[in-house]
């Protein structure tokens, strides 16, 4: 789930900015890549293109979002990180669709007249990923995220707790998880923006350790309707990419 993640979460705050309110519908595409052991021998290096539907109205909002996936790895570890089979010591480059997610987030405390804001998200996790290429566990999740964020000025801190139930593979249990995020925001003007976060996870399975990253931005303002995002990824554990990074354009189609 990290290209929904990438797409939707703390990496993409400066969308509630005023450009995210002249748009109904907003799709999104660009580039990502990551590359880290997640445990294994080998290495597994991941090139995604994603894709991303939003609708917002009012206090909420809907987003479906797939990518297309180039993946060299160990014939057992999914783009993800997930061990699903056997190891072996070859690596194989396979290819196609990922996964769709579909989420769901609703503004339940408005910042602007509550001392925070606080946005509630559901998600489901559909297998369209084919399992055989191990570019998915082939199996349906689905996950609860609550975030607090409150503006002070130019900067808008963030702290997020979220729950991640798994379906387990054939043959493996991936375990459900708790993860945890803060970070923040800063607005330097109505065209540009930066931040930077943590995130934290606990491992799905025994013999890896917990997932942490560290992510920072730059978000460029190109016109009303058009902004890029232009992000870096360094992991601090085996569950974690070492190193990952892209560029996002989102086009905010208007009403």
């Amino acid at each position: 789930m990290r290209i929904s993640k990438v797409l939707g979460l703390s990496l993409l705050l400066a969308c509630q900015s005023s450009i995210a309110a002249d748009g109904v519908f907003s799709f999104t595409t660009g580039v990502d890549y990551s590359s880290g052991d997640y445990g294994a021998s080998q290495d597994t290096d991941v090139w995604a293109i994603p894709f991303s539907v939003k609708y917002k109205a009012d206090n909420w909002n809907v987003r479906v979002s797939t990518s297309y996936l180039r993946v060299t790895s160990p014939s057992f570890v999914t783009p993800e990180g997930d061990f699903i089979g056997a190891g072996v010591t070859k690596r194989v480059t396979e290819e196609g669709v990922g996964d769709l997610t579909i989420a769901g987030t609703y503004n339940l405390l408005d910042d602007r007249t509550n001392s925070f804001g606080l946005d509630i998200t559901a998600r489901v996790k559909i297998p369209t990923a084919d399992e055989d290429k191990f570019l998915g566990t082939g199996k349906t999740d689905y996950g609860l995220n609550a975030e607090i964020f409150k503006p002070i000025g130019n900067w808008t801190p963030y702290w997020n707790v979220g729950y991640r139930w798994r379906g387990d593979p054939s043959g493996i249990n991936l375990k459900n998880v708790w993860s945890t995020g803060i970070g923040t925001d800063y607005y330097i003007n109505d065209i540009w923006s930066v931040g930077a976060g943590y995130d934290w996870q606990q491992k799905t399975i025994k013999f890896v350790d917990n997932a942490q990253e560290t992510s920072a931005y730059v978000n460029y303002r190109i016109n009303d309707t058009n902004k890029i995002n232009l992000y870096l990824v360094n992991g601090y554990s085996n569950s974690s990419p070492n190193i990952g990074g892209g560029l996002l354009l989102t086009h905010f189609f208007s009403k």
